[in-house]
């Protein structure tokens, strides 16, 4: 507490002591206050009545173990805030401090007490445990009580389950700090409330768990890939978030038609998914709107590119994409249609549609805008063009445009149960906007709530500046997220860090959008594209799942082995970083590091794609395909994840030193035999957040290695990749 007023410093007295607030008159703090104040401190002070005020507050610094020096008076002999901040700081720790943390001890017991109980299903207990009250008989004096974690300790997410709970208070605290990923240096205070925390977040995943198998009767494995992926989401919970540079707003929908017609709103950031929404969705949105229920905050990111303010649509992508689709003023929309009118232009009519300008074509075909003149009201109307065989939506391209971004009608029995709203039953919005409809207790015109209007319909709008960390983005988006339906890490992830070059390697390499690739890498070439088509044809012969970014999480954790140094602790102890973790601190050090750089991404797209055509060569491909057990933990053709990256990387830094492992297979057949002789032998592993997972990806990827001669030793970065980092020694060093 430093640099705080006279006033602010005794009001925090007088707050943590429990007692009136100071009656200051121009900072003056009077002697009855100080009087007031001494009696609730545990010291004793002769005489106090008699003494002055300065002499007062010597006495009771003294007896605190407090400097008194003359910081702690001002010229003229009156008391300083010095003097009071020396005496607030003193409070805090030896007062407030042991207060709170005692307060925090009937929560932390009925945390733990809470977990005991319900511990997930098909989680192993080697032993019927009971809780001990006496572990916390000294709480908050020393760690004992934390020797109550061991039963649920498998429950907390943990990186190692080696500890010694045997051990003293100290030596437990060290484990459980290091194993959580937790800042053993703050105070006991924090420490103590983030165990609390974490141990409220393990409940509600619990819970979340023990509901998935019980409805959804799935395998434990796939109720594992589950618990993961909670634990993923909240691992950012347990950071401190940083002030966040944003505003919020409200925006009608036609503001958002506005700026996407401007190019000012990007609708379909190249990081996110495609629009997944089906026409029933849609359909139910606008029902929502127009009977005047709230829709949730949309998320934006503001940019500045070429001096023009400009936002990308970080959540709310699905929302706004139904919302324009409707009102036919969805970008893509109007490129699809710019493409049919020379269609249009030679059909019918097309004497009429000579001379009309192509925008103003489209604003009456998607929107259906009344034409300027009457010689122009025989224009095709949507309806009546799209299902006209001559020149119609024909093709599957047309088909798939009919789904995803050309307006839609409501469905013909949206209102039957809303008398006031039948009118609009299955019509389209150019056949509503004149309509009045009561919406909030008011007569309005459809068009006054989807276009521009002081009286239309808003959406909440949060805007994070442009100058808004992707740390800061990530964390409170991770927690935004956990309100509604969640993106996963991996959407997260290509939304907070997507203007890195790691990030746009990763999606590029990862087939996330192709067409747009020089969008994610200037320059992208034939070479990058056809380098991901060789990861494309891979990951799919290995059947995994490309479904919400799968593939973008394997290269994320790929590359994030290959450039993460994890350091020791100071105890030897290694951190092992969960997935979301490993992930999460590749991309952070790429922040500050930047050792993947736009002038190296072609580099690297080819050492990755190299080593990716020898694991799918015919004859290394065959010995994987004769070895399920090493693949699939249900040994079929349906690859783990672990598996798969585990040999991506490990033929990554095999080309890296600039050996072809293909050829090498080929030609060798002792290189063969002993390939197949390790396949054989090494186990898949199921999904796991662990020390078992770090021990699986060393010994596989070590011995991998030390098949083609590669080593800690002679492990050679040919193209200079990895900024001198050696996995290969870090890997040694984990299974020593």
């Amino acid at each position: 507490m430093f640099n705080l007023s006279k006033k602010i410093a005794t009001d925090e007295i007088s707050k943590m002591l429990d007692i009136s607030e100071s009656d200051s008159n121009g900072g003056t703090i009077t002697k009855e206050w100080i009087i007031e104040m001494l009696h609730q401190l545990p010291i004793h002070v002769d005489s106090p009545d008699s003494m002055n005020k300065q002499s007062l507050m010597q006495a009771i610094m003294s007896e605190l173990g407090l400097e008194w020096d003359q910081s702690c008076l001002s010229t003229g002999s009156t008391l300083t805030s010095i003097a009071f901040e020396r005496i607030s700081s003193w409070v805090f720790e030896n007062i407030e401090t042991p207060r709170l943390t005692l307060e925090l001890k009937d929560e932390v017991i009925q945390s733990i007490k809470t977990l005991y109980d319900e511990l997930p299903q098909n989680f192993s207990v080697t032993q019927e445990w009971f809780f001990e009250e006496s572990f916390f008989d000294k709480f908050g004096l020393n760690w004992t009580w934390l020797k109550s974690l061991e039963p649920i300790w498998r429950v907390l997410n943990p990186t190692n389950f080696d500890i010694n709970w045997n051990g003293d208070g100290e030596q437990i605290k060290g484990d459980v700090c290091i194993d959580l990923g937790f800042n053993m240096e703050q105070s006991q205070l924090d420490l103590i409330a983030q165990i609390n925390s974490h141990l409220s977040v393990a409940f509600n995943h619990v819970i979340a768990y023990n509901e998935f198998v019980d409805v959804d009767e799935i395998s434990v494995s796939k109720a594992m890939e589950q618990w993961n992926e909670l634990w993923d989401v909240s691992e950012d919970e347990r950071e401190i978030i940083e002030p966040i540079i944003a505003k919020t707003d409200n925006w009608t929908i036609g503001t958002f038609a506005n700026k996407a017609t401007k190019n000012e709103l990007d609708t379909d950031p190249i990081y996110q998914r495609e629009f997944v929404w089906s026409n029933p969705a849609c359909q139910m949105l606008i029902n929502s709107i127009l009977m005047g229920i709230p829709l949730p905050s949309v998320i934006l990111h503001e940019t500045v590119t070429d001096g023009r303010q400009k936002y990308q649509i970080i959540d709310g992508k699905q929302r706004i994409t139904s919302l324009l689709r409707f009102i036919g003023s969805l970008p893509k929309a109007r490129t699809f249609m710019k493409s049919k009118i020379p269609i249009l232009k030679s059909s019918e009519g097309k004497e009429l549609l000579a001379g009309a300008n192509t925008e103003y074509l489209i604003d009456v075909i998607l929107s259906n805008k009344d034409p300027v003149n009457t010689s122009e009201k025989t224009l095709p109307r949507f309806r009546k063009w799209h299902r006209n065989k001559k020149f119609g939506l024909i093709s599957d391209e047309d088909k798939l445009a009919k789904k995803q971004i050309l307006p839609f009608p409501l469905r013909k029995n949206e209102f039957q149960d809303v008398p006031a709203l039948e009118v609009l039953n299955g019509l389209y919005y150019h056949e509503m906007r004149n309509i009045e409809i009561d919406i909030l207790g008011s007569k309005v015109r459809v068009s006054e709530i989807f276009e521009e209007s002081s009286t239309a319909y808003k959406i909440p709008v949060i805007i994070y500046d442009k100058d808004t960390k992707p740390g800061q983005i990530r964390r409170v988006f991770n927690r935004y997220n956990t309100q509604g339906t969640k993106l996963n890490a991996t959407e997260v992830n290509n939304a907070a860090y997507q203007d890195l070059p790691a990030m746009r390697l990763t999606l590029a390499m990862s087939r996330i959008k192709p067409e747009r690739g020089e969008e994610l890498i200037p320059g992208y070439n034939e070479n990058i594209k056809n380098q991901s088509k060789i990861v494309e044809d891979f990951f799919t012969a290995c059947n995994l799942s490309s479904k919400r970014f799968e593939w973008a999480k394997l290269m994320s954790v790929i590359l994030g082995l290959l450039y993460t140094e994890v350091p020791k602790k100071s105890n030897g102890k290694f951190s092992y970083l969960s997935t979301a973790k490993l992930i999460k601190t590749f991309f952070e050090n790429q922040t500050d590091e930047s050792t993947i750089t736009m002038s190296n991404c072609n580099d690297l797209a080819n050492v990755i794609g190299s080593a990716t055509s020898s694991l799918h060569s015919e004859l290394l491909f065959d010995l994987f395909l004769d070895n399920p057990d090493f693949s699939s933990k249900s040994g079929n053709d349906k690859w783990g994840q672990p598996a798969a990256i585990a040999v991506m990387v490990g033929a990554i830094l095999c080309h890296s030193s600039g050996k072809n492992i293909a050829e090498i297979v080929e030609e060798d057949d002792l290189i063969y035999e002993k390939m197949d002789a390790f396949l054989q032998t090494q186990k898949a592993m199921g999904q796991t957040q662990s020390d078992v997972q770090w021990n699986y990806y060393a010994n596989v990827v070590t011995t991998f290695c030390s098949i083609f001669d590669i080593n800690k030793d002679n492990f050679s970065d040919k193209y200079n990749l990895y900024g001198g980092y050696n996995l290969l020694q870090y890997f040694h060093e984990l299974i020593q």
